[in-house]
């Protein structure tokens, strides 16, 4: 089966000697950047799920389907599994977007600032930001979609399941991982830019 890339985490900064404004929106920020790097946690017990995922599905493509008894025993363990992954990820998107702050309070704030060019790098810095906070909802939606054909995959094996049939369901399987993977490489994409941005912000006006 295809591997799972999985999340990545922002840096933060403290600023110090910048306007009021700047301070506020880099202050808010990093309290955000704080709270869903806490939120980590989650995404690495999920990685993990996601491993022990790969080997109980290897495994069951290895033996087969023509005694069920011999793979009733990792279908089983498979179901588990993928019950504790949903509820992981469950867990990990509320505390993500627990953590989103307002866009447009930041925005206004952003615009009060005098200086042109200072105003026109923190609003290039929120919407670089803006831009990550989306890919990474779009990224939690492909998990869930994921393991929602894991989940089909255990639900369709029974006795009577034919090779045809398995093959049909790991094509899905492989698809879903597939389009997980291009999210988390656009994601990833977005973060990178987002944490550049945020550190030069922070070096030329610390």
């Amino acid at each position: 089966m295809k591997k799972i890339a999985m999340m990545f985490v922002m840096v933060g900064f403290v600023l110090s000697g910048c306007s009021s404004v700047e301070k506020t929106i880099v202050q808010s920020l990093n309290e955000e950047i704080e709270k869903q790097n806490s939120c980590s946690s989650e995404s690495t017990k999920l990685s993990e799920l996601m491993k022990d995922e790969n080997v109980i599905y290897d495994e069951i493509i290895e033996i087969g389907t023509e005694s069920y008894d011999d793979i009733s025993e990792l279908v089983s363990k498979g179901k588990e599994n993928i019950k504790s992954s949903q509820e992981i990820l469950s867990t990990y998107e509320i505390c993500v977007k627990d953590s989103v702050k307002d866009k447009e309070k930041l925005e206004e704030a952003a615009l009060k600032i005098n200086d042109a060019a200072v105003k026109s790098e923190t609003l290039a810095l929120l919407e670089s930001y803006h831009n990550y906070q989306n890919s990474l909802i779009q990224y939690i939606e492909s998990l869930k979609s994921l393991i929602e054909t894991q989940n089909n995959f255990y639900d369709s094996i029974t006795v009577d399941t034919s090779l045809t049939e398995i093959e049909s369901l790991v094509y899905k399987i492989n698809e879903a991982i597939e389009m997980t993977n291009q999210v988390s490489t656009e994601h990833k994409g977005l973060l990178n830019e987002f944490n550049t941005l945020f550190t030069e912000y922070f070096e030329k006006y610390k």
